[in-house]
């Protein structure tokens, strides 16, 4: 650092009081990695240790809850937790 009359003039290393040696970007990289996996762990856990009884139900996107029956293909899915069925 030096002053060049009343201006005071510092270099890069100076001004930023750090290296650039990309350690920030390691670590963002390798959180983001490991985020990953433990999501990803997760998910499969819950995948493998879901029950039958599980794989059968459904979620409407209004919440209420369809029962699918695999072994009658083209039936319409039962309605459970009383539901109200619309007139056709």
């Amino acid at each position: 650092m030096h002053t060049e009359g009343e201006e005071v003039h510092v270099d890069e290393v100076e001004a930023t009081a750090a290296t650039k040696d990309g350690t920030s970007r390691n670590v963002l990289f390798w959180g983001l990695l490991l985020a990953g996996g433990i999501l990803a762990i997760m998910w499969a856990t819950g995948v493998m240790t879901q029950s039958e009884a599980e794989e059968d139900i459904s979620v409407n996107s209004d919440g209420s809850r369809i029962e699918t029956n695999q072994s009658s293909v083209g039936e319409a899915p039962a309605l459970l937790d009383n539901e109200e069925v619309a007139p056709e």
